[in-house]
C-alpha cells in the first residue's frame, strides 16, 4: 500500500471508530487554507482545529481545498473584504488600521 493510501485509510478509520463526527479525523491529516495556500496537518482536536472545522476551513483531500481556493465564490468574498464591501465592519482594511492605531494610543 502507497504511503499516501495509508495515511488516508488510517484517517478513515480513525473517522469511523470515532463517530463522534465523520468528517474529523483526530490524530488523522487534513487540509486548510492559509494565506491563500493549502496547508496541511495534523488533527490533535485543539481549539485551532475545531475553529477551522467549524469555519469549514477543513478539507480530507487537497483538491477539494483547491477548488474552494479557485472558486469564484472564495475570491469574490475576499475581495469584498479587500473593499471594505462586508456587513461585518471588522474586516475592513481601513477599519482595522484605525483600531490597531487606538490601541497603540495613536490618535
Amino acid at each position: 500500500m502507497h504511503a499516501d493510501d495509508k495515511e488516508l485509510f488510517d484517517a478513515l478509520v480513525l473517522a469511523i471508530i470515532s463517530r463522534r463526527d465523520p468528517m474529523r479525523k483526530f490524530k488523522g491529516i487534513y487540509f486548510y487554507i492559509n494565506n491563500s495556500r493549502v496547508e496541511k496537518t495534523q488533527d490533535y482536536g485543539n481549539d485551532l482545529d475545531n475553529e477551522r472545522y467549524d469555519l469549514g476551513n477543513y478539507f480530507l483531500f487537497s483538491d477539494e481545498a483547491k477548488q474552494v481556493l479557485e472558486s469564484k465564490e472564495y475570491k469574490d468574498f475576499w475581495s469584498k473584504v479587500r473593499d471594505g464591501k462586508t456587513k461585518n465592519r471588522s474586516w475592513n482594511y481601513e477599519n482595522r488600521q484605525n483600531l490597531n492605531l487606538k490601541w497603540m494610543g495613536v490618535k
